[in-house]
């Protein structure tokens, strides 16, 4: 019987590893999307069901195993939603398998107990341990109600109770480690895949994100035939502002044009940082004038917000801007990239400070 229950700990350990492959980009909490909610409860739900498959038969109509921990995990991490419907999978698929005998139907609305009264339990902002004491302490007793029940031997009832809240209670601890470590597994790649896609300076794009989302913005307006427009835009002079005050304050000035460009510009706007001193925005469905009008609101902003240093002093600049617009200015798709690098490279060479378009 325990090597039965090792191997019933070893596919818990395992199908959670495969559980977190499946929801690796968002983990695994009570802020999920309804859909994914349903999901993880149909995930748990086959867990229960194979260890069902596995357990042990104790008497004719009884039976013992480890699917409460799949309900358990279920509930404290996912949420209400994912509990119940696991364990609505558990119960039925043990009537289904076993038969409705007192025995199965009694563990059936148990399982479907679990869930309804540990919710409230486990919606309280209780320390993460503690919930899983007090809805391990009540899965155990529902068990081992179920076993004082239907096992009329004394002793042997007293030896399957003390066996499964012992192996139980070894695994629950065992999980509360693992599923911790993945939970910090899984934190530390959302955070690291979004550090990969963002400027840590500016919170912005980076320039590898600025390809990614440019190639399919591309793709979808050669398909949609929609508008598309396209800024590459440059601070003036930013060399000046690094060699007087230091590259320190460069920094924060570079902040600070990112905090304008998010506020100026359209919600559904792609704003990025290239490097260095230069910046882009990509505008999905911008005719040339819209783009115009928005370009110019953006050089005009800069140049009349005084942006703070950290000793106080207050210092302006200015940005210059190309525009290319397909299919108003640019008729071919695949070139609107080198035509908005052009149409700076115009900017910074008339004067600076101003928005320049390319045909």
């Amino acid at each position: 019987m325990f090597r039965d229950f090792v191997i019933n700990a070893g596919m818990l350990i395992a199908f959670l590893s495969m559980c977190y492959q499946i929801f690796g980009s968002t983990g695994l909490n009570h802020k999920l999307p309804m859909q994914l909610k349903f999901k993880a409860g149909f995930i748990f739900g086959i867990m229960g069901i194979i260890l069902v498959e596995f357990s042990v038969k104790i008497t004719n109509n009884l039976i013992i195993d480890l699917r409460i921990l799949p309900i358990l995990i279920a509930s404290i991490y996912g949420g209400f939603i994912p509990g119940i419907f696991s364990s609505l999978i558990i119960a039925v698929f043990r009537l289904l398998r076993f038969g409705f005998s007192e025995a199965a139907i009694f563990a059936s609305i148990s399982i479907l107990l679990l869930p309804v009264l540990t919710y409230p339990l486990f919606r309280k902002q209780k320390p993460l341990h503690k919930k899983w004491i007090y809805g391990l302490l009540l899965s155990e007793a529902f068990v081992s109600i179920a076993y004082a029940i239907f096992i009329t031997d004394p002793m042997y009832r007293v030896l399957i109770i003390f066996l499964f809240c012992s192996v139980s209670s070894l695994v629950a601890f065992a999980l509360y480690h693992y599923v911790g470590y993945l939970e910090a597994y899984t934190f530390a790649f959302i955070r690291y895949k979004q550090e990969a896609n963002r400027d840590f300076l500016t919170g912005l794009n980076n320039v590898r994100q600025f390809d990614a989302v440019y190639n399919n913005v591309i793709g979808a307006a050669e398909i949609s035939q929609k508008k598309i427009s396209l800024f590459f835009l440059d601070i003036d002079f930013f060399k000046k502002v690094n060699d007087t005050y230091g590259h320190k304050e460069g920094d924060n000035v570079l902040r600070t044009l990112g905090d304008i460009l998010r506020q100026n510009c359209r919600e559904m706007d792609i704003i990025s940082r290239n490097g260095g001193e230069e910046f882009s925005v990509i505008l999905p469905d911008c005719e040339y004038t819209l783009a115009a009008d928005i370009a110019e609101r953006l050089r005009s902003m800069v140049q009349d917000t005084p942006f703070l240093l950290s000793d106080g002093t207050k210092i302006n600049i200015t940005i210059s801007i190309g525009i290319a617009s397909y299919p108003d200015k640019v008729s071919d798709l695949n070139v609107l990239k080198e035509k908005a690098d052009e149409a700076l490279y115009t900017a910074k060479r008339s004067g600076r400070n101003r928005v320049v378009s390319i045909e």
